[in-house]
């Protein structure tokens, strides 16, 4: 997980009326996939940014359910809570959308634990051209927290992770293997120790800067 923001930044994101979700620490794609109670996949509609934060959050919340990916037995169902907006004042995604467009977005629950500033850079929308890839990783390893732990699931566990080519499944893979399988693999370690930013933080193509920008 990323450390938290400046108290000056923070305060200024509230100020300017941003989603309260931003306004913090951002988390990398492991603590998302394996530690949410809940990962909701939905449609939504995104205004332009003209349109004004507000105006778009109330536009997200009239979204499509496409489907619940993983729930703990003890959170309320994800169906009934409107998704966040996933976007700031500040992102890059949102403000290369000059018309209203529908985009699916993974949802994380709680958000106060697993959503936060990374939720600009679109990785968790179609919005990214990883997005299939991103999702297959997690709905994978959703199947895996729902299933009894055994000695032969742990060793299945490492076999996809070692096999795939899928590098999201392989990176979260590995730390479900380290940290739920208790896997003393040392391939376990090297995926982890070895794991490129743009798989352990992913971004979307929308919120890398033009060249010669800035």
């Amino acid at each position: 997980m990323r450390g938290p923001i400046p108290i000056v930044l923070m305060l200024a994101v509230i100020a300017a009326g941003h989603a309260p979700a931003l306004a913090g620490a951002s988390y990398d794609l492991d603590t998302k996939a394996l530690h949410a109670q809940a990962i909701v996949e939905v449609e939504i509609s995104v205004l332009p940014k003209s349109s004004g934060w507000e105006a778009s959050n109330r536009r997200a919340k009239d979204r499509k359910v496409l489907r619940t990916i993983f729930k703990t037995p003890d959170f309320d169902s994800p169906k009934r809570i409107p998704p966040y907006f996933p976007f700031s004042l500040s992102s890059r995604c949102w403000a290369g959308i000059k018309a209203e467009k529908r985009i699916r977005v993974l949802a994380f629950y709680p958000e106060e634990t697993v959503a936060g500033l990374e939720e600009d850079a679109g990785a968790y929308t179609s919005l990214n051209a990883d997005y299939d890839g991103v999702v297959e990783a997690i709905a994978t390893v959703a199947e895996w927290r729902r299933a009894s732990k055994t000695e032969n699931s742990a060793r299945s566990h490492l076999a996809i992770v070692m096999k795939t080519p899928n590098p999201y499944l392989r990176f979260i893979g590995a730390h479900f293997a380290k940290e739920y399988d208790d896997s003393s693999d040392p391939g376990i370690d090297a995926i982890i120790k070895g794991a490129p930013p743009s798989v352990s933080y992913p971004v979307a193509e929308c919120d890398r800067p033009r060249k010669g920008a800035g």
